[in-house]
């Protein structure tokens, strides 16, 4: 008879937490926040090094350098902040598309009562969701 009151008990329990769960009362969007807080890093750190890229592409000029500026080097550098730059670019743009997707999926989630989540596991990947 204990056993039977910790089942119903337990079952209870279970009942009222997929009821908080699917009732749509506390959607946040956190998946969303974050792919926009990396999408705003990825822009600050293509326009910091997109300038720069272009103040050291200004110390070499028609094949001429400045006093003490190696030009090998000069072309190595603007090289490879012109590539972190357009990664930072390319960042920027995928937090934001992420976030837009992202927010737009918790608002959908919170309105239709469909639930649709990622599961990740060790050598497995697939959905779980509530119809």
């Amino acid at each position: 008879m204990l056993g039977a009151k910790q089942t119903d008990g337990a079952s209870g329990a279970a009942s009222a937490s997929d009821a908080t769960e699917t009732d749509g009362t506390s959607h946040t969007p956190t998946a969303a926040y974050v792919a926009f807080g990396a999408g705003a890093v990825g822009l600050v750190i293509g326009v910091v090094f997109t300038v720069v890229a272009v103040s050291e592409k200004g110390q070499c000029t028609q094949n001429t350098c400045q006093p003490g500026v190696d030009p090998t080097a000069n072309g190595n550098a603007v090289t490879r902040d012109t590539i972190i730059a357009g990664v930072g670019y390319g960042t920027a743009l995928l937090g934001a598309g992420l976030g837009v997707i992202f927010l737009s999926s918790a608002h959908a989630q919170a309105t239709s009562g469909v639930h649709v989540t990622p599961a990740v596991g060790l050598g497995w990947a697939g959905v779980q969701g509530r119809f």
